[in-house]
């Protein structure tokens, strides 16, 4: 049987989809990636927005993507009633059901955060970021904010400065004199508030390929992390953290991911937005 899981949405994104990917893969499927049309190789945005690019290539993962041809030859066997009703279908993430008998070919659209997905597939996604010598061994000591805001402030979803003042707070009371830095998506509001004043470094956002990697990669030489409710921050928290990590998290970003039925990350702490 063949599965086809959709990739969109940023860097963090991507990695939940490469997730759940992986756990289809381990159940006997044969998992195919497919990219859409808003993901150009090579191409630069001109400024940081919604507009997306693929940072890590499935291949690395182990995950073929769906050649040309193939997709042309769906396509086309989709337009037939009888084909399209026996053979293929597409299911949503609202309409998942993990237990469910799904047709022979099916594909898969949705962001898939859930933290049982992630922990069952860690393992080989952690193994990439060693394969390219983005992990390392050496004592790490400092910590990491995340400020995510952007369209979060549209739609009301931004963390409020109450969080982090929480955060912060809570962090302090457990490490002594706290070295942090900020990765944030709105360097002005960071600079404006002096909860921040302390940060010794502010990382802004981009869309590019290579920058990202390469701030991901210094993301993970953190030890301690506020991920707030960034995909980004969280998934280097998942992936470098260990036992003596203190991990902040926000409680409604928390609740989606159904933290609650963590076995490796139990231990996170939970902070609620005002």
């Amino acid at each position: 049987m063949i599965r086809i899981v959709d990739i969109q949405g940023g860097f963090g994104n991507q990695l939940f989809q490469y997730a759940f990917a992986l756990n289809l893969m381990k159940k006997g499927f044969k998992v195919f990636t497919y990219f859409g049309k808003e993901y150009q190789k090579g191409k630069k945005n001109k400024s940081y927005s919604e507009e997306r690019q693929i940072i890590i290539d499935s291949k690395e993962f182990g995950i073929k993507k769906l050649n040309t041809i193939t997709y042309f030859f769906l396509e086309f066997f989709k337009r037939i009633p009888y084909f399209n009703n026996r053979y293929y279908q597409i299911i949503f993430e609202k309409d998942f059901d993990n237990q469910k008998k799904y047709n022979y070919i099916t594909s898969f659209n949705g962001f898939w955060q859930d933290i049982v997905t992630v922990e069952n597939s860690l393992d080989e996604i952690k193994k990439v970021f060693l394969n390219k010598k983005y992990l390392s061994k050496a004592e790490k000591s400092r910590t990491l904010v995340q400020v995510r805001r952007g369209d979060f402030v549209s739609f009301n979803n931004d963390l409020k400065i109450e969080f982090y003042e929480s955060a912060l707070l809570k962090i302090n009371k457990i490490i002594e004199e706290i070295d942090f830095d900020v990765v944030t998506d709105d360097v002005e509001w960071v600079k404006n508030n002096s909860i921040f004043s302390n940060a010794k470094n502010i990382f802004p956002p981009s869309d590019d390929r290579n920058e990202v990697l390469n701030l991901f990669k210094r993301m993970l030489t953190y030890k301690n992390f506020i991920v707030g409710n960034s995909t980004f921050t969280l998934w280097a928290a998942l992936i470098s953290s260990d036992k003596n990590s203190k991990v902040i998290i926000d409680e409604k970003f928390s609740y989606q991911l159904n933290m609650n039925e963590s076995k490796l990350f139990s231990d996170w702490i939970i902070v609620k937005n005002s």
